[in-house]
């Protein structure tokens, strides 16, 4: 990284990043940091990491900064493509029913 006079004149500086966690934040910032030719380090309080059992909504563009990333493989995989994102509502009726993926107006552009 060239940084300018606020170093001292001195040029290059050597840059290591702490990142706080290893949940999904952590396990995405680490690989795109290294790409950058930049030293990780990753810290995690959990003693082991496991699944949190919640699913993960990945927008269009999560899904293509993945695959960016050398890890976009293994979606089809173990993902699961949603027709629609619906709010339920305390009755249980539904509020809102919104089109995503290929049932989408804009599903093309994607």
């Amino acid at each position: 990284m060239e940084v300018g006079p606020g170093n001292g004149g001195r040029g290059r500086i050597r840059m290591r990043v702490l990142i706080a966690g290893g949940g999904i934040g952590g396990r995405t910032a680490a690989p795109g940091r290294h790409a950058a030719g930049i030293e990780c380090v990753a810290a995690e309080s959990a003693v082991e990491l496991r699944p949190p059992g919640a699913g993960i909504d990945l927008r269009p563009h999560a899904a293509g900064e993945l695959a960016g990333l050398g890890r976009g493989d293994g979606l089809a995989e173990v993902g699961v493509r949603t027709g629609f994102q619906t709010r339920i509502g305390r009755s249980g009726g539904t509020i809102l029913a919104l089109p995503r993926g290929r049932t989408s107006r804009s599903a093309g552009s994607r």
